[in-house]
């Protein structure tokens, strides 16, 4: 896991400058603030994945939110966000416009979960 976070962080010292949004949400998870971020709105039990390879990366969190699970994954591009009881299945796609962006539909959709 240590050799994977150092890649990371040089992956994004050599982007510098030059970051896309979904680097910016790497360095979100390096220095904690995506996990601190979804804790604040509730979720509990936070876990964060990095998928890293040559031809694709994904950040992916699951936690618990009011009796549901969730699950969030961050691609290069895009991303989904699932939430369920049982077992949640992402089924939607939203363009990577900009972090805030990301962290806004999230915080909608929770807040809209009963």
């Amino acid at each position: 896991m240590l050799f994977k976070l150092q890649k990371i962080k040089q992956y994004l010292d050599n982007r510098a400058g030059s970051l896309s949004v979904f680097d910016e949400l790497l360095d979100d998870y390096l220095n904690g603030r995506l996990k601190s971020y979804f804790s604040e709105l509730g979720v509990s039990k936070v876990n964060i994945f990095i998928d890293w390879q040559t031809n694709y990366k994904c950040i992916e969190l699951q936690g618990c939110y009011k009796k549901n699970y969730v699950d969030l994954q961050i691609e290069e591009n895009n991303f989904g966000i699932a939430v369920d009881p049982d077992e949640p299945d992402i089924t939607n796609s939203f363009d990577l416009v900009s972090k805030e962006y990301v962290y806004l539909t999230c915080k909608n959709i929770l807040a809209n979960i009963l």
